[in-house]
């Protein structure tokens, strides 16, 4: 059998008759995690490629497999997307609280912002209220869709 995964960041362990490919970037410390997390938020991108997704499939020697980077299989039909437990977790505490900081700091800002805008009533101090407003519902909304995405997978424990 032939499986090659083309994602970046992914290691592969057997077990039994199937193949595990999970994100080794859950295996690093929790610094490099915040970090990664923070240049997530900034990426202009909606879709998270850093969401802990592994997946499993099963061996079958006579078929050539391909992970693709968007996590797609090909060749086979005999593969499923879940969660590693251990990767959930590790997940959940360094995002977390990473947008929850942002969040709150965004929050400050835009109060503060408001606050000067209406003791000034000064036009660059509504553009740049409105503009950090929309910086913020962006971060929101990259959260909101990041936790929703979370759940279309099963939480398993390979290990």
């Amino acid at each position: 059998m032939s499986i090659r995964c083309e994602a970046t960041n992914y290691k592969s362990c057997k077990r039994n008759n199937v193949i595990i490919y999970y994100n080794c970037l859950y295996e690093s410390n929790t610094i490099l995690l915040l970090l990664t997390a923070i240049i997530e938020l900034i990426v202009p991108d909606i879709k998270s490629f850093y969401i802990p997704i592994a997946i499993e499939v099963r061996d079958d020697i006579h078929k050539a497999i391909i992970i693709d980077k968007n996590l797609k299989v090909h060749g086979s039909d005999d593969y499923d997307y879940f969660i590693p437990k251990e990767h959930y977790n590790k997940w959940k505490r360094t995002y977390r609280v990473v947008f929850g900081i942002v969040m709150i700091l965004e929050v400050a800002v835009i109060l503060l912002l408001v606050y000067l805008l209406l003791s000034n009533l000064n036009l660059i101090l509504g553009v740049t209220t409105f503009v950090v407003f929309g910086i913020a519902f962006y971060f929101f909304y990259k959260v909101v869709s990041s936790n929703k995405s979370i759940r279309k997978y099963e939480i398993k424990d390979f290990k």
